[in-house]
């Protein structure tokens, strides 16, 4: 299913993310596409927080240190692949966290075409002006009653 909802500020995009967060049970990918300012961090912001990630912990992209980690009810792996080349993603070690215990999340993964595979969720933002966003949700974990 896809699902297109449409936020009026970076803080509904965060509870977009939050919502996510209700849905994952473990072993998702969660695939973030967009442009530069487009709103890929502060959705990653929501799910961690939506996860349980200690409010007091930073939760900030990683572009120069590529992963960052982060416990909460489900570990989550922050990825962004911003700086890489597509071969590049193989010395990352990202898929050995790609399992129940895990939740990977990835910056940029327009990059990654094709690596990431199993339970993928693909979140797509743009931008349509200040403070408002287009978020497209696609995957299988995507259900309609889950947005009533």
């Amino acid at each position: 299913m896809i699902k297109e909802i449409i936020t009026g500020s970076p803080k509904e995009t965060f509870i977009i993310g939050e919502k996510v967060a209700t849905f994952l049970q473990g072993g998702e990918t969660i695939l973030l596409t967009g442009d530069l300012g487009a709103g890929k961090t502060m959705f990653a912001k929501g799910v961690a927080s939506g996860l349980g990630v200690d409010p007091l912990t930073p939760v900030v992209s990683p572009t120069f240190t590529l992963i960052n980690l982060y416990k909460a009810r489900i570990d989550i792996v922050h990825a962004d692949l911003y700086r890489l080349e597509p071969e590049g993603i193989f010395g990352l070690g990202i898929e050995e966290y790609m399992d129940n215990s895990h939740v990977v999340m990835v910056e940029w993964a327009d990059i990654s075409e094709g690596y990431f595979k199993g339970n993928l969720l693909r979140i797509k933002i743009e931008y349509l002006e200040e403070g408002r966003r287009k978020i497209i949700l696609g995957g299988d974990i995507i259900k309609e009653e889950n947005w009533r």
